[in-house]
């Protein structure tokens, strides 16, 4: 038998794994049992949410980055049992934050070949009560045989549910939203809106001024300057400048002519800093009719690349910041909360297990407060309006919204450069299987075309190349490493395919993503890190507005 620490993260799993390697007894089929609960109990110091959280959501991303490093005889079968982490119907949510364990459960299959991981919330056996049943003896139930039938099914990566004798698995269907779905807003109201200068937040708050003559409050961590000074700010600063961006926006919103605008400088996680700004706020315009929870953060990376500080940046937003806003709003102190989550907690995209738990969440916090005095309502959105921050995840990678169009590279195998909208390199190359030798010389046995390995570092190598062409001609030493290829890249002969490179800038080097566009997104094949030698970078400037962009 072994012990593991959770809560020290992927330390223990990896000698957990190694001891097993040694004894030739590595796992085909895995079973998690940490989030089926039966009483709240958690270490000294810690809670309940944290515990579950250690346990569920980080306990799984962490073994399978160690299993996904492993040489295992073959991929394993996951299932993860749970209580209290889906809902049927109308019953209780007790727990929201174990239904983050649907990020790395989705993920998993996506980004780790030929592994499988089924999720199943189970009803813990209890003994029946009651006089009739105490002079019976009546015992609790055996599901022992339950749980072994599920164990040992055939892989699958299903979600299900067994309520009392039977089994219910989660399924899509499309249905018509029914007007009461909706959320509902008040004429005259006063709103607060989280990540109110996003792409759905503006929208939001336009809609509630130019049709409820509403009072807007928006929230972000860094605030505006003294509105006196708005006008020197645009004078002495670029148009892409985000500050000066969001000074338009508001100034925007204001030609409306109803309603008030408000903004207000908080972390949405930091219960001192909102506590300060709805006091200020309510000192204004009185107390609040509803909130709108749209801040969030999205970070595309493999799952075997993750670590727990980028995790966390992703969580905190959505997770850490909707505590804080049911700390300060009790229920039944808003007519209405509203909580931006996102389709990716259905479709499970690769790159974002951090991001589909965090709105996993959301959806499960939702349904805990169902039947509330304050009427809370999730929304998944997907690419809405080509806005929001799934529309600004492609548009990212995609190098479109940038300070600069396009312009042709000199390289080889590399067709265009330009920027995204936050300042990063974006390269780009029409791949056709029969005029690029890369593609053209690597086929498979039936004459498929595919990217070989090493192809991802020769693109890697010009687009570095062309990286030191584009500053002052010196391009100092660099390393190419922790290279993950997450899908096969495989181009047919009549279907082109269009990939780019994206470079996302760090302390002494950059993250580097390989995609490919379809016509239904963004599909992420490969991630790297380069480092230079002398730990200094050709860097591309985080402000878009900056000369070098131009």
């Amino acid at each position: 038998s072994y012990i593991l620490a959770p809560e020290q993260g992927r330390a223990g799993y990896a000698a957990l794994l190694a001891d097993l390697a040694r004894t030739e007894m590595l796992p085909t089929r895995i079973a998690h049992f940490w989030l089926a609960t039966e009483g709240e109990t958690f270490r000294p110091g810690s809670s309940f949410f944290d515990r579950n959280l250690e346990t569920g959501f980080y306990a799984l991303t962490a073994l399978a980055q160690e299993l996904g490093s492993a040489d295992l005889p073959q991929p394993p079968h996951i299932t993860v049992f749970t209580t209290g982490a889906a809902q049927l119907r109308d019953e209780a949510l007790p727990d929201p934050e174990k239904a983050m364990i649907a990020g790395p459960a989705r993920v998993i299959p996506r980004e780790l070949p030929g592994f499988s991981c089924a999720t199943v919330d189970i009803e813990l056996p209890r003994a029946e009560t009651g006089l009739l049943a105490r002079i019976k003896g009546a015992a609790a139930p055996d599901i022992s045989s339950r749980l072994l039938e599920e164990l040992l099914a055939e892989p699958t990566s299903t979600a299900a549910a067994w309520r009392g004798e039977k089994r219910y698995e989660l399924d899509w269907r499309p249905v018509e939203l029914p007007p009461a779905a909706l959320p509902t807003f008040n004429k005259g109201g006063t709103y607060l809106i989280t990540g109110g200068y996003g792409g759905s937040g503006l929208p939001i708050a336009r809609h509630l001024l130019a049709e409820y003559a509403a009072t807007v409050l928006l929230i972000s961590r860094e605030g505006l300057p003294e509105r006196g000074g708005w006008a020197q700010y645009l004078r002495n600063h670029s148009p892409a400048n985000r500050t000066a961006t969001r000074i338009r926006a508001v100034e925007a919103l204001e030609e409306i002519g109803k309603g008030a605008v408000l903004p207000l400088a908080a972390d949405v996680c930091n219960s001192g800093q909102m506590r300060a700004a709805l006091k200020a706020a309510e000192g204004r315009f009185g107390p609040l009719t509803g909130v709108i929870h749209g801040a969030g953060s999205i970070d595309d990376g493999p799952l075997l690349a993750k670590s727990d500080e980028q995790i966390a940046k992703v969580l905190a937003p959505k997770v850490s910041g909707l505590r804080v806003l049911d700390s300060l709003f009790p229920d039944g102190s808003l007519d209405l909360m509203v909580l931006f989550s996102s389709s990716s907690t259905v479709t499970g995209p690769a790159g974002q297990v951090d991001y589909i738990a965090a709105n996993e969440y959301l959806n499960a916090a939702a349904a805990h407060r169902r039947g509330g005095k304050t009427r809370v309502v999730e929304v998944d959105w997907g690419d809405w309006a080509a806005t929001g921050m799934a529309s600004a995840a492609m548009a990212a990678r995609q190098g479109s919204d940038g300070p600069s169009d396009p312009v042709p590279c000199a390289q080889a195998l590399l067709d265009s450069e330009g920027f995204d909208g936050s300042g990063n390199r974006i390269y780009h190359t029409r791949l056709d299987a029969a005029r690029h030798w890369l593609l053209n010389e690597h086929r498979t046995a039936d004459g498929t075309a595919v990217m070989p390995g090493t192809g991802y570092i020769e693109l890697a190598a010009e687009a570095m190349t062309a990286l030191g062409m584009a500053e002052d001609g010196a391009l100092p030493a660099f390393e190419l490493h922790d290279l993950y290829f997450l899908r096969p890249l495989a181009v047919a002969d009549d279907s082109p395919a269009d990939l780019l490179i994206r470079l996302l800038a760090a302390e002494d080097g950059y993250a580097r993503s390989f995609y490919t566009a379809s016509g239904e997104g963004y599909a992420l094949h490969a991630h790297a890190t380069v480092t230079f030698a002398q730990a200094q970078s050709p860097a591309a400037p985080a402000d878009p507005s900056a000369p070098a962009h131009r």
